[in-house]
């Protein structure tokens, strides 16, 4: 994935089972790509939990449902054709 401009965000659907553990690890790939990733609630609107720069948030879901990861550009990173990222999404055990 890749950053265009500095408005862009990227969104991504993870369908979640009640109980379950899961993983978002989100890698710079770009030169100067600075990263904003965080993990939403069912309603799209509840921020979970967030970090800035590469790493990984881990989170339980409390109930069965889609939650959502976004991942966006923190304000000073470079955009454009090589302004790239690798997010990765698994459930561990």
């Amino acid at each position: 994935r890749l950053f265009d401009i500095t408005q862009d965000e990227d969104w991504f659907q993870v369908d979640a089972v009640a109980g379950a553990n899961y993983q978002a690890t989100v890698e710079t790939i770009g030169p100067g790509v600075a990263v904003m990733l965080e993990i939403y609630d069912r309603d799209g609107l509840t921020l979970l939990d967030n970090r800035r720069g590469p790493g990984t948030l881990a989170w339980t879901a409390a109930e069965a449902g889609s939650y959502f990861v976004r991942v966006s550009p923190e304000a000073g990173s470079s955009v454009g054709c090589e302004a790239s990222y690798r997010l990765t999404i698994a459930a561990q055990p």
